[in-house]
């Protein structure tokens, strides 16, 4: 009977050992999702609050009637074309400094 319990320990400590080894590469797979899935997460919170305050999502869509969007989309385009040009002129001058 002894050596039954002796057996079921070694493979509950081998059992133990296993899991924990999973856990980890569990963990390593996981982790390039971790901030698209709070960005995710979010974006839900986000559409609770306004589905528990519709007041405010007519207030915003009449808003959004009122200002014309279209008419500060070029600004937006221009803005960001400046954005990654200057990125991409930062990333150029730290590799040639290197």
């Amino acid at each position: 009977m002894h050596q039954k319990l002796v057996i079921l320990a070694e493979r509950r400590q081998k059992l133990i050992l296993q899991a924990a080894e999973q856990r980890n590469m569990l963990t390593q797979s996981i982790e390039p999702l971790r901030k698209p899935l709070a960005i995710a997460d979010h974006g839900l919170e986000i559409i609770r609050y306004f589905r528990g305050n519709p007041l405010l999502t007519v207030g915003a869509t009449a808003l959004l009637g009122i200002i014309r969007p279209l008419r500060y989309t070029k600004w937006f385009h221009t803005g960001w074309v400046a954005f990654r040009l200057a990125r991409n002129v930062r990333r150029w001058l730290a590799q040639k400094s290197q």
